[in-house]
């Protein structure tokens, strides 16, 4: 009787172990994804508390046009100009960027036709 008290419990184990597996995959999604998240916004928020400024990643170019990426602490009011000065250059790049991969589909477009005419 014992026997198979402990068969039925190895039994109950593996299934608890099987089921347990995309649970802890989830689980580790989830604290993977946002534990990032947390510790930068924990670090702008000490940074803010102790300066009474906010950290604010801006893009430049040196003297050989090579872009660099600066850590500027900026007042909070000019927080939202610069993010607005960053999202509308962050659109053009994005459109440049849309018009050009819309060129080199209709360019590969139009070699195919003749070749699919001919066949």
């Amino acid at each position: 009787m014992a026997r198979s008290r402990n068969d039925a419990w190895t039994g109950v184990s593996l299934v608890f172990g099987l089921l347990s597996l995309p649970y802890h995959f989830l689980l580790g999604l989830i604290i993977g994804l946002t534990a990032p998240v947390a510790a930068i916004a924990a670090a702008a928020a000490g940074v803010r508390l102790l300066t009474g400024r906010m950290p604010f990643l801006s893009q430049s170019r040196d003297a050989e046009g090579e872009p660099y990426l600066t850590l500027n602490l900026v007042p909070p009011a000019e927080v939202g100009d610069r993010l607005a000065a960053q999202k509308k250059a962050i659109g053009d790049d994005l459109g440049r960027m849309k018009a050009e991969i819309q060129a080199i589909l209709a360019e590969a477009q139009s070699a195919e036709e003749p070749e699919v005419g001919q066949g």
